[in-house]
């Protein structure tokens, strides 16, 4: 009996290790670009990944893996400001240990390096890249000031040239919004991220970030509500210039208001859930308008 309730107790903990584990991922981040990534891919195979084998499964997971990496790596180094930001994380709640959270993030490298060797060299060095990049960002980032966002904008956008990087472009009246799409990706990221930058900022200045005198000029709102709107506007070109239909036009009329919405509340939480809703829309729209055609 007394075993019994060990191995309960001892299960109990696991189960609670995983699931703090799976925080720490912030998977409703990287599914959603992890199958955003697949979206850029079926556009660019012209609509269909059949020919392409196991490659769109390993690419999925190899940028699943480097995402939950890089949150982890984030958490990691930001536990001293989350601890003002944000308490209930995690690592800064002391749920889980640095050690065990170092380890799944080592993990989930390998794991996605692993899967990128065999997409070929030039996704592989994608990949590779990333995981660099974000390792330099999670150590400096708060040194960065306004370039931490600018440098998160354009990883996010570079999802498109590493679908390139994975496979041939098949040539098809779909290509054309992979040429569009960037620009939406990029401003929208970049206002995303300056909103975090607002409301983030009272432990940022704890810190010794200067972020407090950036946040509250007058040039950095204007910039902030200036790609939000220009982000979404941009969203509306692939209906006139690749002729998309019904679905993805609702969808970005959806996707305009989104962002008058995001940049009109004085609320910046509020804000990000909008934006963040945004992403998600023009994703959905954009599969479903390729699956319906």
């Amino acid at each position: 009996m007394k075993t019994k309730a060990i191995i309960i107790t001892e299960a109990a903990k696991l189960s609670s290790v995983c699931f703090e584990l799976l925080r720490l991922c912030r998977i409703y981040y990287g599914l959603p670009l992890a199958g955003g990534f697949l979206v850029i891919v079926l556009y660019l195979r012209g609509g269909t990944l059949a020919v392409m084998g196991n490659s769109p499964a390993l690419a999925f997971l190899a940028l699943l893996g480097t995402i939950s990496a890089g949150f982890i790596g984030n958490d990691l180094c930001d536990i001293a400001v989350d601890k003002i930001n944000s308490p209930q994380r995690p690592l800064a709640s002391d749920r889980i240990s640095a050690g065990a959270a170092k380890m799944a993030a080592i993990t989930l490298t390998a794991l996605a390096l692993s899967c990128a060797s065999v997409c070929g060299v030039k996704f592989a060095i994608g990949i590779t890249a990333i995981n660099l990049i974000l390792l330099v960002y999670n150590k400096y980032s708060k040194q960065m000031a306004l370039l931490k966002d600018l440098l998160i904008a354009a990883l996010l956008a570079g999802l498109y040239p590493l679908a390139f990087a994975l496979t041939p472009a098949i040539e098809s009246p779909w290509l054309k919004i992979l040429y569009i799409h960037p620009a939406w990706l990029f401003l929208t990221v970049l206002g995303y991220e300056m909103l975090k930058d607002i409301r983030d900022q009272q432990g940022d200045i704890q810190m010794g970030s200067s972020m407090r005198n950036i946040c509250r000029a007058g040039y950095f709102l204007c910039m902030m509500r200036l790609c939000i709107l220009t982000g979404s506007l941009i969203t509306l070109l692939p209906v006139l210039l690749a002729d998309l239909g019904g679905i993805y036009l609702t969808g970005s009329i959806l996707a305009v208001i989104l962002a008058v919405l995001a940049a009109s509340t004085p609320n910046p939480r509020r804000a990000i859930n909008y934006l963040y809703a945004q992403i998600a829309l023009i994703t959905t729209c954009s599969l479903l308008e390729i699956l319906a055609s």
